[in-house]
């Protein structure tokens, strides 16, 4: 029934192999029964694009995740042939490339509110003016300089 003369000095060694390849076939068949019951979309391993059917008309109303999807999908779409790629998909390409959207766009935007145009202006202000307040700085820096080694010239009994 049990051979036990091959042991190599281990008593029951040939009694336990057979039950732990059991253990194991019946896990790995377990195993493999609800990895092929689960279907690829619950893992969710599958991507649905967004939908861009009314991409165009509603593109100042979508969220900003959502337009950013929607980029980042195109430019994915991009990379591969362009033969296989939707009239939609190459419709929503050429209006995020050409389109009448942001600075092109007719509607007010953010570029046109009065809050933006005075911050910008004050942003434009101050840093015009430390870049003057800078040349005035260097150009007095030059002339002290200039006047210190005119007095070195001048008196050469001074060391330092």
């Amino acid at each position: 029934m049990w051979n036990l003369s091959r042991s190599n000095g281990i008593a029951g060694v040939n009694l336990v192999r057979p039950i732990i390849r059991s253990m194991i076939y019946s896990h790995r068949r377990t195993l493999n029964t609800l990895y092929d019951s689960y279907d690829s979309k619950m893992l969710g391993t599958v991507y649905t694009p967004p939908n861009l059917g009314t991409v165009i008309a509603d593109w100042s109303k979508l969220k900003y995740d959502l337009k950013e999807e929607i980029k980042e999908y195109l430019i994915w779409k991009m990379e591969g042939d362009w033969h296989n790629m939707s009239k939609e998909e190459m419709q929503v390409i050429y209006f995020l490339s050409y389109g009448k959207y942001g600075p092109r766009s007719n509607e007010s935007t953010e570029y046109n509110n009065p809050l933006y145009l005075i911050l910008k202006s004050t942003f434009s202000v101050i840093l015009f003016g430390s870049v003057v307040l800078s040349a005035i700085n260097i150009k007095q820096d030059r002339l002290v300089q200039k006047k210190l080694e005119e007095l070195k010239v001048k008196s050469p009994g001074i060391q330092h």
